[in-house]
């Protein structure tokens, strides 16, 4: 009669349980959850509102788990040209003081994540987000079956927007890693514009980046995708309805073993809902 094996002590299996909970975590947020996005509760207001932190893709959105504690720095840049650190935490963000007429413009940097993929989906992954240097990385070192490894945090900016004085100074670049900037303060924008961007890594223009655009409320507008030129700039299709996201990410090869890859994911939004008018957002979450 063949012998049983012995089972594992309690300890152990509840070792192992967490240990494949943690890895299905990671999994999860590394492919379907990497887009990082402020979202507001209004675009358009008068008042205090509520910039909700969020994570996913094409209209499916979640609450970021991490909330505050995983917040490298959160500052209120405000129309007087103050900025000051952002701390009044809410159940799925943060409090913002949108009482001063102008532009109002909230920026985030995330502590770093770390994330691990089988070769094939990590493949898959670096080809959707069009990370051009990993992706040569691995061609040139034959690691195209080896297992992905990166560490990689968020880079996010929201524009909110009281009455219409359009403030000029979110055209400038604040020093974010991965930046998105728009060349003009995109509320003075017309139907039928188009937004004119740069994306900056290390403060310099970044060629050949995949930047994406997505109407956040508008159902049956889709992704439309544009590689940055030499400049760094591209020009984005958009109209003056509903909530728009802007996205980027770019990843470089370390020296660090443990990670070999290190991947930062910007985001930009902005939008014409207003405090009246949150039907449409409010199906999304």
């Amino acid at each position: 009669m063949p012998t049983q094996p012995p089972h594992s002590p309690p300890h152990q299996r509840l070792r192992k349980a967490r240990g494949a909970l943690l890895l299905s975590l990671l999994l999860t947020e590394a492919t379907f959850a990497h887009d990082f996005l402020i979202w507001p509760d209004a675009f358009i207001t008068s008042t205090n509102i509520e910039a909700r932190f969020r994570v996913g893709h094409s209209g499916q959105f979640d609450p970021w788990p991490h909330g505050l504690t995983h917040v490298e720095v959160l500052t209120h840049y405000r129309p007087d040209s103050k900025q000051h650190a952002l701390a009044n935490k809410t159940e799925s963000g943060v409090r913002v003081d949108a009482a001063m007429r102008g532009t109002h413009m909230i920026a985030l940097t995330s502590r770093w994540s770390k994330s691990e993929l089988p070769a094939q989906r990590f493949n898959d992954y670096v080809a959707k987000e069009g990370l051009q240097e990993i992706a040569l990385h691995r061609t040139r070192n034959r690691l195209e079956d080896s297992v992905g490894k990166e560490r990689y945090s968020r880079r996010a900016k929201t524009l909110i927007q009281n009455g219409d004085a359009f403030d000029t100074y979110v055209t400038q670049p604040i020093g974010q890693t991965l930046e998105i900037v728009p060349a003009v303060n995109p509320y003075a924008l017309g139907t039928g514009e188009s937004l004119p961007i740069t994306v900056l890594y290390q403060a310099k223009p970044l060629a050949s980046a995949t930047v994406k655009i997505e109407n956040l409320t508008i159902s049956g507008v889709g992704v439309v995708e544009a590689l940055s030129d030499a400049a760094g700039q591209v020009a984005l299709p958009f109209a003056r309805h509903g909530d728009w996201k802007v996205t980027v990410v770019w990843g470089v090869p370390t020296d660090d073993a443990e990670t070999i890859y290190e991947t930062i994911f910007a985001s930009l939004t902005f939008g014409f809902t207003d405090s009246a008018n949150t039907v449409a957002r409010s199906t999304l979450e």
